[in-house]
């Protein structure tokens, strides 16, 4: 009996196989597979409010955000949760101390990036993340702007816009704040030519993302629904420009690795940034 029914089950699977093979899974771009679904205004409504959720906790993971705090000696861990204890560590050796004590305390420990060490989490944990949203938010812009589908109405509509957009420049502010080369990727981009660019050439993609949502959030009224950000908060157009405004001064004041940077015009323009944090929140 037990033979016949496990006969049965092969039989059963084969067919399956049979039936499977009938199609093919070849598709012309497989960066970038049919999007069709995004032609529901309510999913797209979803994919569009659910960017600022993904964005921030990712931002806000343990294996990043913590990992830099300890990396920077402002936090200690004598665990190694997302790699904190790792990174809280230095890269010297007894005789660098002995002969400067205060070299302990100045060493950071780089980014590993390698493949093969287990400190690379950390590093993939944000550009994974940030780059998973990216893609929600261009997706919605694409459906939007090139797809004409509308959210119930117009101002609905913006409103959807106006969110993936401020998501769009949030996430590349990210990547070129944390990497020194990305990907700029908007909802006009070439999937299959896409190459890398230096920080600098994201951080203005990602200024230029934000400029384009502060435009956006002041020209339309609306406001975001609580369950946009899990029940925490409804934001105006008005709330909505501060925020990218805030994001964009943050963007440019945040650039600098170093006071040789810091001090440098072409790398910061400090007016620029007060502008920017003028407008933005309180």
């Amino acid at each position: 009996m037990r033979i016949w029914k496990a006969a049965k089950g092969l039989g059963a699977t084969a067919a399956l196989v049979v039936v499977a093979s009938c199609n093919t899974l070849d598709i012309q771009n497989p960066n970038e597979p049919s999007s069709s679904v995004l032609t529901d205004p309510n999913v797209l409504e979803t994919v569009a409010s659910g960017t600022f959720r993904t964005w921030f906790n990712e931002s806000g993971t343990l294996d990043q955000t913590l990992v830099l705090q300890v990396q920077s000696k402002g936090l200690a861990s004598s665990w190694n949760n997302g790699n904190m204890n790792y990174y809280g560590g230095v890269d010297v050796s007894p005789s660098d101390t002995a002969s400067d004590p205060l070299t302990w305390s100045r060493a950071l420990r780089p980014w590993t990036n390698d493949l093969s060490a287990a400190g690379r989490t950390s590093i993939e944990t944000g550009w994974f993340g940030m780059y998973a949203t990216l893609s929600s938010a261009n997706d919605a812009l694409r459906a939007i702007r090139s797809g004409g589908v509308i959210i119930g109405d117009a101002a609905r509509t913006k409103r959807a816009e106006t969110w993936a957009q401020l998501m769009q420049g949030a996430t590349l502010a990210y990547i070129a704040l944390n990497y020194d080369q990305g990907y700029i990727i908007d909802e006009d981009t070439d999937l299959v030519s896409v190459q890398r660019s230096s920080r600098r050439d994201v951080k203005l993609a990602a200024q230029a993302a934000l400029d384009d949502a502060i435009a956006l959030a002041n020209a339309n009224t609306f406001t975001t629904p609580a369950a946009w950000t899990n029940g925490a908060h409804s934001y105006s157009n008005t709330d909505v420009a501060k925020i990218a405004n805030t994001l964009a001064a943050m963007l440019l004041a945040w650039y600098p690795r170093d006071d040789v940077e810091a001090a440098d015009a072409s790398v910061v323009d400090w007016a620029e940034v007060e502008a920017y944090a003028a407008a933005g929140m309180s």
